[in-house]
């Protein structure tokens, strides 16, 4: 056992784990981790069924015999549509439904696509994510996303009227009328300046050329502010 490991053996835990064709690293996280409980997230029945066939039937009973074994309470979750979105709203719910006790995200079992998202959903709230090499447990690094210090409420109030919009995106024009402002403060607030970061910037808002004009449309973590999945601190 590495000494990493045996620091963290000096708690207990919740974990979250998507899982697929590496699932011996999900058994070996809870074999050397304390374990209370287990989020095990089913990405979808075609993954699952590759996960059988990957592994055979038997060498995947022997696994969840080994969960049985350790008398860990196994706590099934789907993803059924959007990996990326549903990723990012199932961490943000379980953080807030498992509040108070030290949650960890195993991404060890996962494809490179679900790796990317729940270690990405790990850093937006705040959470550790975790692999395992060679039979040894290792955290991932953290990083700050600082741009959620960067929004003022004229700049949330935006994205909330652009999510409003269909797939064509608003016109800067009518995103203009609609927030009761100028449309020179409403390309300030789109494009920003030297000094201060825009929304485009910031990563939350793309433009592009349409028919009506320059429209702006909402990025994937734009839309992840605006539900709610990544939580902003606001300067008024």
């Amino acid at each position: 056992m590495n000494r990493l490991t045996e620091r963290l053996t000096e708690r207990s835990y919740v974990m979250v784990a998507p899982y697929g064709k590496n699932i011996d690293n999900l058994y070996r996280a809870v074999s050397l981790l304390p374990t209370k409980r287990l989020y095990l997230i089913k990405l979808s029945q075609k993954v699952e069924e590759e996960c059988r066939n990957e592994l055979g039937k038997e060498e995947f009973g022997k696994t969840l015999i080994g969960f049985e074994k350790l008398q860990l309470h196994v706590i099934e979750r789907e993803i059924k549509n959007n990996l990326w979105e549903e990723a990012f709203m199932l961490i943000a719910e379980l953080k807030e439904l498992e509040k108070g006790e030290q949650l960890l995200v195993n991404v060890s079992s996962a494809d490179e696509r679900c790796r990317c998202a729940f270690t990405c959903a790990s850093y937006v709230n705040d959470l550790r994510a975790f692999e395992v090499i060679n039979g040894k447990v290792g955290l991932l690094p953290t990083f700050r996303f600082s741009f959620t210090r960067l929004l003022t409420d004229k700049k949330l109030n935006i994205l909330k009227l652009i999510s409003k919009s269909d797939a064509a995106g608003i016109s800067l024009l009518q995103l203009a009328e609609a927030a009761g402002m100028s449309l020179p403060l409403t390309y300030y607030h789109i494009n920003g300046n030297s000094r201060v970061e825009g929304l485009q910037q910031l990563g939350l808002v793309e433009v592009s050329e349409e028919k009506q004009g320059t429209a702006a449309h909402l990025t994937l973590p734009g839309k992840l502010v605006v539900e709610g999945l990544i939580k902003a601190e606001i300067n008024n």
